[in-house]
């Protein structure tokens, strides 16, 4: 298995852990504001790629100094199948692991969860369902988020669903119409949308929302999840 990327240190990424965040490649929305769009739209830089092996040899020299491992993309689940082996060696290591998705790989979700190789789930709720196609995803991406969730919520397994909140995309109404499709989640994320390098170049240098507007979504999704939280800060 190759990864494109390796944050060998983050206080943000696995919450309440220090932890390091690989990177995949490829996925199968194309959200215009994406921050990652070498990892989605651009061809894999082969040639700079990590293996497994070699992340798995610097994890064996950060056990005591690291908690946990997150796996993000891109769409990582959808190398699943490389995946497990992965996930059990770095399991092997004492290590926790967190998935970073976006929902759509239920069936892949769900054999984690039985075979215990995650320990936090991090799901990206993107809008309202009528709005997913702005992702450039179908009715049936959605169907598939909503399954993924039940299988989550129903098992028990720490997690955290999380909104990047985009102006122009996201308002009140949206996240009155998006909350009750989520009740019953441990938790919801507001992740305030940075400018920086986006799939969409008239994304770039949008504004992200001011503490007054977060704090307005922050009190209408709290009706729903009460632990509910804004993300104002990424590294």
């Amino acid at each position: 298995m190759k990864f494109y990327g390796l944050k060998k240190v983050t206080l943000i990424d696995y919450p309440g852990k220090i932890a390091c965040t690989l990177f995949t490649h490829g996925c199968n929305f194309r959200c215009p504001f994406c921050h990652n769009p070498e990892l989605v739209i651009q061809k894999p830089d082969n040639k700079n790629s990590i293996s497994s092996n070699r992340v798995l040899n610097f994890l064996s020299k950060r056990k005591g100094k690291l908690d946990g491992v997150v796996l993000t993309g891109g769409e990582p689940l959808l190398g699943f199948a490389d995946m497990i082996p992965f996930i059990r060696e770095v399991k092997k290591l004492g290590f926790f692991v967190k998935i970073d998705t976006n929902g759509t790989s239920p069936s892949a979700v769900e054999q984690l969860i039985k075979k215990k190789l995650v320990d936090f789930f991090a799901v990206d709720y993107k809008c309202t369902p009528q709005n997913y196609e702005i992702m450039h995803a179908s009715s049936n991406d959605f169907d598939s988020f909503m399954k993924t969730l039940s299988i989550i919520v129903d098992s028990g397994i720490t997690h955290e669903i999380r909104t990047t909140v985009v102006r122009g995309l996201h308002d009140e109404n949206e996240i009155k119409e998006m909350m009750p499709l989520i009740r019953g989640v441990e938790k919801y994320v507001i992740q305030n949308f940075v400018p920086s390098k986006t799939i969409d170049p008239d994304y770039a240098n949008l504004k992200g929302f001011t503490h007054n507007e977060l704090e307005v979504l922050l009190k209408i999704a709290k009706r729903t999840v009460k632990n509910t939280e804004i993300r104002n800060d990424f590294e």
